[in-house]
């Protein structure tokens, strides 16, 4: 029973004595940010916590380190983010109603996107009128600010008029599912007359994040 009772007092005595080296660890660790001295019982390896530039008594040896480590070697580069693109295009002239109508679609997976569109556009109305042309990129969750142009008509007796634009257009969206991306124009005139589009692009960059801002 003694025999037991001094062991229960030495484990409990180094208990102790751990935990005050951890709480005097945490106060110097707090107090001084670069280098830590700590001093060493050679006898009982006891380790007590000192600040800087102090002496350790007799049987005792100096310990020092530095509280933070030399900057570790650069890790690998991590995997690319997502990126593709969507692009389609046509030459194929398609009359413009007066109503916003397709002309160009484009099928895209879900993600977030840039897409840029073009389309050139023509007047050659009879009898000659100003036309001017809408267009819009369509989403299947929103459509694009309308972009537009005024269109002369072309006089063939004088060889004047600028009878042909060239409209771009651009939109940031997200698509939380597969979708149809799509370029939709439309003539708005009074008299029904149909200006024409000539060449077009539709292309669609997936980003890995878009972010909009409304002005």
């Amino acid at each position: 029973m003694r025999s037991q009772n001094i062991v229960f007092r030495r484990l409990s005595y180094s208990l102790g004595v751990a935990l005050f080296a951890t709480a005097t660890m945490v106060v110097f660790l707090r107090a001084d940010g670069g280098t830590i001295t700590a001093c060493v019982n050679t006898h009982s390896g006891e380790l007590k916590i000192v600040p800087n530039g102090t002496m350790c008594q007799n049987g005792h040896e100096l310990l020092q380190w530095d509280q933070t480590g030399s900057v570790g070697p650069v890790g690998p580069a991590g995997p690319a983010g997502p990126s593709a693109a969507f692009s389609v295009q046509s030459r194929t002239e398609v009359d413009l109603p007066p109503t916003f109508t397709p002309i160009l679609e484009l099928a895209v997976p879900a993600g977030n996107y840039v897409v840029t569109a073009g389309v050139v556009v023509h007047n050659f109305s009879a009898p000659r009128e100003t036309l001017a042309v809408l267009c819009t990129i369509g989403t299947p969750t929103e459509s694009s600010l309308t972009y537009s142009a005024r269109i002369d008509a072309f006089n063939s007796a004088t060889a004047q008029g600028a009878s042909s634009a060239t409209i771009p257009l651009s939109v940031v969206t997200h698509l939380d599912s597969p979708g149809t991306v799509t370029l939709q124009c439309e003539t708005n005139n009074l008299s029904r007359q149909m200006a024409f589009a000539s060449s077009r692009h539709l292309t669609a960059v997936l980003v890995g994040s878009a972010t909009r801002s409304e002005m």
